[in-house]
């Protein structure tokens, strides 16, 4: 596949594209998602305190404990499922 413009149109977006300052690193999202999930964060981070997970502790060498981070993401993902949750309550985290 050839990665530059194979079109007029292609071409002239690619040329505006050019004009404007590189993309934003990361992931855009809307402000409302962005405040969802700081939420659903909070909540899960509540969560795994009750149940006397320090899971912020485990991100800091999240390397090693792959298989724990994993495995606490499931269970708060199959509880939230069975209390009747939307889907984006448990499938809306960034680590």
């Amino acid at each position: 596949m050839v990665l530059g413009p194979m079109t007029g149109t292609e071409g002239q977006k690619a040329e505006e594209r050019a004009a404007r300052l590189s993309l934003p690193i990361g992931r855009p999202m809307l402000e409302v998602t962005g405040r969802l999930r700081e939420r659903y964060w909070r909540n899960f981070l509540v969560w795994t305190n009750s149940e006397g997970i320090e899971f912020e502790r485990l991100l800091l060498a999240s390397h090693l404990y792959v298989e724990e981070i994993n495995s606490i993401l499931v269970k708060y993902g199959r509880l939230s499922y069975f209390a009747g949750k939307p889907y984006t309550v448990f499938a809306n985290y960034k680590l």
